[in-house]
């Protein structure tokens, strides 16, 4: 499975960061295509679970076509208070949003994932 990871923006949200010192963003992963994914789930539809903290959500489901997988205007906003390390460089600590895309199977609660990707935010 290959994932183009294409954060599409980090816009930083005025306001404080709850009274920790950190300063609040809202981040927008705008999602487009997966592709390399098995041949056998031609015809079925999949969608992304995701996972920041204690906030979590998924996706619309889309079909899978030829191996691929597309969203159109489809994105994922997520607000996060980035703290910075005192004593490195200053640098925003680690701050995780977890993606996982999965197989809509009818009937069965639990999806198992097809694939997974963790991006740091702090990178962005």
């Amino acid at each position: 499975m290959k994932l183009k990871k294409n954060l599409g923006k980090l816009r930083k949200r005025k306001g404080g960061g709850g009274g920790n010192g950190g300063e609040t963003f809202e981040v927008i992963v705008q999602l487009h295509t997966v592709s390399g994914l098995d041949r056998a789930l031609d015809g079925k539809f999949v969608f992304w679970a995701w996972k920041r903290g204690a906030h979590a959500g998924t996706t619309l489901k889309t079909a899978v076509s030829t191996a691929r997988a597309a969203w159109d205007d489809s994105s994922i906003n997520v607000q996060c208070t980035m703290l910075r390390h005192k004593k490195i460089t200053g640098a925003y600590q680690l701050k995780v949003l977890e993606l996982a895309l999965k197989e809509n199977e009818a009937g069965k609660k639990k999806k198992s994932a097809i694939g997974k990707v963790t991006i740091d935010l702090a990178q962005y």
